[in-house]
């Protein structure tokens, strides 16, 4: 029987689970030709649920301020269409089963940073003015607690953000990292944030010795065909005659039956 693995992404931690990111593939523009901007090159994150609360990390080669504007600067000075970066933005992002939530933090080109967290509703929208195209994590008003240590940021949420508790299976949860315009300005698809970098998403159930949510392997069994007994299976030998006949019914059967369907009338 063939089996399809389904690849647990992560590793478990205290109350959640962290991945890992390759180094140096936050270039811009994404190419293999890009200039890789340590500032928003994401070497990996976390979430977990602890003692009642929310923490999410993510981690950059370099989350210095000076390393962070300097992201933004090496952004801007390549050519594109689009207006020159105001501001980086660090997201990490899951969902639930209701919600798409996340914990942010903005860096602009002096290296002045503000953190938050919030969840995507209508006021995220990002739309080509008719319709909508994209979401912008805006900020948010939860109480948080934040820290920059060795390249690693850590934001904590102090509220229940999306009604999180221990035993809550998260979804995608994955960091990114973004070039584009301030929060105000960041409402026309023509002018809205690029991601830089990103990590691989992951599934968690939230809380103590969390496992992933991700979906057990899926077995592909190849069904046994089921073939009806033959009638005289008692040891009784089908005479010639039978034998003719149920060969016509086989034959013929089917013969009639398109004889007798109707017409269609086009």
């Amino acid at each position: 029987k063939p089996s399809i693995n389904v690849p647990t992404a992560g590793t478990a931690i205290a109350g959640g689970r962290s991945i890992t990111d390759p180094a140096g593939d936050a270039t811009w523009p994404n190419t293999s030709g890009g200039t890789n901007l340590p500032g928003a090159d994401l070497l990996g994150a976390s979430l977990a649920f602890n003692a009642g609360q929310l923490t999410g990390t993510f981690t950059l080669a370099d989350a210095s301020a000076t390393g962070m504007a300097a992201a933004i600067t090496g952004y801007n000075n390549v050519i594109q269409a689009e207006p020159p970066a105001a501001r980086a933005q660090y997201v990490l992002r899951f969902n639930t089963a209701n919600d798409t939530c996340y914990m942010g933090m903005d860096v602009d080109s002096t290296g002045t940073q503000t953190f938050y967290d919030g969840v995507l509703d209508p006021n995220s929208k990002v739309t080509n003015g008719a319709s909508t195209l994209a979401a912008a994590y805006r900020p948010g008003t939860g109480e948080i607690a934040t820290s920059i240590v060795n390249n690693t940021v850590r934001i904590t949420a102090k509220d229940a953000l999306c009604g999180i508790k221990s035993g809550t299976p998260v979804y995608s949860v994955s960091a990114f990292s973004m070039m584009g315009p301030s929060d105000a300005q960041n409402t026309l698809i023509a002018n809205t944030m690029r991601v830089i970098d990103a990590t691989a998403p992951m599934d968690i159930v939230l809380g103590q010795n969390a496992v992933a949510a991700s979906p057990s392997p899926v077995v592909v069994a190849s069904p046994t065909p089921t073939v009806p007994p033959l009638p005289n299976t008692a040891g009784r030998v089908i005479s010639a005659a039978g034998l003719g006949l149920i060969l016509a019914l086989l034959i013929l059967g089917p013969l009639a039956f398109l004889r007798r369907r109707p017409a269609v009338r086009l």
